[in-house]
């Protein structure tokens, strides 16, 4: 899997409906509907990299919805390999 990939996240009623590769609109396989998650999933992963203390935490959030657009994420100081970022952007508001 290219971590390069962007995938578009499709949301309704709080559950995630679908999951499909942006630059092909093909599905994403079921092994790894896990890494793409939705804006809750995100506040999740934030909740757990402070409850284990991470050495590095940055979020960036939007200015008008306030849901986290870039999450940084350094676990254990002085490990290489061990970071990982999250982004959520082209967020569109489907809300009636």
């Amino acid at each position: 899997m290219d971590p390069s990939l962007k995938v578009l996240v499709t949301v309704d009623g709080g559950a995630v409906t679908a999951r499909v590769w942006d630059d092909s609109l093909t599905t994403v396989p079921a092994w790894a509907e896990g890494f793409y998650g939705s804006i809750d999933d995100l506040f999740d992963v934030i909740r757990e990299a402070l409850a284990a203390s991470a050495h590095v935490l940055d979020v960036t959030y939007d200015d008008r919805f306030h849901f986290p657009t870039s999450i940084t994420i350094d676990r254990r100081e002085n490990v290489s390999d061990d970071g990982t970022v999250y982004r959520a952007d082209r967020f569109v508001d489907r809300t009636p």
